[in-house]
C-alpha cells in the first residue's frame, strides 16, 4: 500500500462535509478533457490548472470505493478522461475506473497516469514524479 507522505494540516476550523462515496468536482469547465485525481495532490493540481489557465475540468475522487457512479456518468460527456493517481499503480483505482467507463460504453480516450509497477531507485517524491512523467508539466502536455 502506498500512502501519501505530504504534510496534511488541520487548520480549517470548518471542514467541508463530503457524503460517503461521493467525489468532488473541483473545476467544471466547458472543455473536452477532464482529469480525475486522487489524494492531497489534487489541491495543488487545481491551483496549477488555474494559474496556468489549462483547459480541463477536474474531479477529486475522494472515495475510491465505492465509486461515485453519478460522477462517472458526468465523465462520459468528455472526449478525454485522464486518470491521475500518483499514489498507486495503474492496477488499482485507475484500472477499476477505466473498466467502469468501458462497461458504461464510454467512447472517448482514457489516459492513465499513475506509478509504474516497477523497481524504483531511492529518490525524493518529486524526483520519482519527474522520472515517470507524473509531474504537473507532463500532465499538462496531455491536454489539447
Amino acid at each position: 500500500i502506498r500512502l501519501p507522505k505530504e504534510e496534511i494540516t488541520r487548520d480549517d476550523p470548518k471542514p467541508e462535509l463530503i457524503t460517503f462515496g461521493k467525489w468532488k468536482c473541483e473545476l467544471s469547465r466547458d472543455v473536452d478533457t477532464v482529469i480525475v485525481s486522487t489524494g492531497p495532490i489534487t489541491v495543488e493540481l487545481k491551483e496549477y490548472i488555474i494559474i496556468n489557465n489549462i483547459k480541463t475540468s477536474l474531479y477529486n475522487a475522494i472515495y475510491l470505493k465505492p465509486m461515485d457512479l453519478q460522477a462517472i456518468y458526468e465523465l462520459m460527456k468528455y472526449k478525454k478522461v485522464i486518470i491521475y493517481d500518483v499514489y498507486a499503480t495503474e492496477r488499482g483505482f485507475a484500472t477499476y475506473l477505466s473498466a467502469k467507463l468501458a462497461q458504461l460504453g464510454y467512447q472517448g480516450k482514457i489516459i492513465v497516469k499513475s506509478v509504474l509497477d516497477t523497481f524504483v531507485d531511492h529518490a525524493t517524491i518529486q524526483e520519482q514524479r519527474n522520472q515517470f512523467n507524473l509531474d504537473f508539466d507532463s500532465l499538462a502536455k496531455l491536454i489539447d
